[in-house]
Protein backbone atom coordinates (compact mmCIF):
# COMPACT_ATOMS: atom_id res chain seq x y z
CA UNK A 1 0.00 0.00 0.00
CA UNK A 2 1.33 3.85 -1.04
CA UNK A 3 0.04 6.55 1.45
CA UNK A 4 0.96 10.10 1.55
CA UNK A 5 4.09 10.46 4.59
CA UNK A 6 1.62 12.35 6.85
CA UNK A 7 -1.35 9.18 6.52
CA UNK A 8 -1.83 7.44 9.87
CA UNK A 9 -1.62 3.78 9.30
CA UNK A 10 -2.35 1.02 11.46
CA UNK A 11 0.25 -1.02 13.35
CA UNK A 12 -0.56 -4.07 11.28
CA UNK A 13 0.92 -2.13 8.41
CA UNK A 14 5.32 -2.53 8.29
CA UNK A 15 6.86 0.32 6.45
CA UNK A 16 9.23 -1.04 3.07
CA UNK A 17 10.12 2.07 1.47
CA UNK A 18 9.97 5.74 0.99
CA UNK A 19 8.71 7.40 -2.72
CA UNK A 20 9.40 10.77 -3.89
CA UNK A 21 7.77 12.05 -6.84
CA UNK A 22 8.60 15.32 -8.22
CA UNK A 23 6.02 17.04 -11.02
CA UNK A 24 6.54 17.57 -14.47
CA UNK A 25 6.76 20.64 -16.26
CA UNK A 26 3.96 20.22 -18.50
CA UNK A 27 0.84 18.84 -18.33
CA UNK A 28 -1.80 17.18 -20.62
CA UNK A 29 -4.84 19.23 -20.55
CA UNK A 30 -6.29 17.94 -23.76
CA UNK A 31 -6.44 15.63 -26.30
CA UNK A 32 -7.56 14.85 -29.64
CA UNK A 33 -8.38 12.29 -31.82
CA UNK A 34 -8.48 12.11 -35.65
CA UNK A 35 -11.02 8.98 -36.99
CA UNK A 36 -9.45 9.11 -40.52
CA UNK A 37 -5.95 9.31 -39.79
CA UNK A 38 -6.30 7.40 -36.03
CA UNK A 39 -4.04 9.40 -34.71
CA UNK A 40 -4.24 10.74 -31.20
CA UNK A 41 -2.51 14.36 -30.03
CA UNK A 42 -2.56 15.76 -26.98
CA UNK A 43 -2.40 19.76 -26.02
CA UNK A 44 0.18 20.46 -23.27
CA UNK A 45 0.59 23.49 -20.92
CA UNK A 46 3.03 24.40 -18.00
CA UNK A 47 2.32 22.89 -14.86
CA UNK A 48 2.33 25.66 -11.99
CA UNK A 49 3.42 23.01 -9.87
CA UNK A 50 6.46 22.04 -11.67
CA UNK A 51 9.39 20.39 -9.68
CA UNK A 52 7.09 19.76 -6.75
CA UNK A 53 7.45 17.12 -4.36
CA UNK A 54 5.64 14.96 -2.62
CA UNK A 55 6.39 12.12 -0.57
CA UNK A 56 4.77 8.75 0.08
CA UNK A 57 5.42 5.85 2.33
CA UNK A 58 5.04 2.04 1.07
CA UNK A 59 3.82 -0.59 3.34
CA UNK A 60 2.96 -4.03 3.48
CA UNK A 61 1.29 -6.56 5.96
CA UNK A 62 2.90 -9.18 8.38
CA UNK A 63 3.53 -11.74 6.43
CA UNK A 64 4.34 -10.32 3.13
CA UNK A 65 7.79 -10.37 1.95
CA UNK A 66 10.00 -7.18 2.99
CA UNK A 67 11.79 -6.73 0.06
CA UNK A 68 12.21 -2.84 0.09
CA UNK A 69 10.03 -0.43 -2.58
CA UNK A 70 11.39 1.91 -4.89
CA UNK A 71 10.08 3.70 -8.01
CA UNK A 72 12.24 3.09 -11.37
CA UNK A 73 14.44 5.48 -12.54
CA UNK A 74 12.59 7.48 -16.01
CA UNK A 75 15.04 6.19 -18.23
CA UNK A 76 15.60 2.30 -17.21
CA UNK A 77 11.48 2.45 -17.64
CA UNK A 78 11.48 4.06 -21.29
CA UNK A 79 14.17 2.04 -22.61
CA UNK A 80 12.06 -1.35 -21.18
CA UNK A 81 9.24 -0.06 -23.04
CA UNK A 82 11.29 0.31 -26.20
CA UNK A 83 12.29 -3.29 -26.05
CA UNK A 84 8.69 -4.73 -26.07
Amino acid sequence: MILPIDHPVDDDLIEVGTLTRREVSQVVVAYSFDLRSNELETTLVANPNAGREHIFKAYRIEGDPLDPVSLREQEKVIAAQKVK
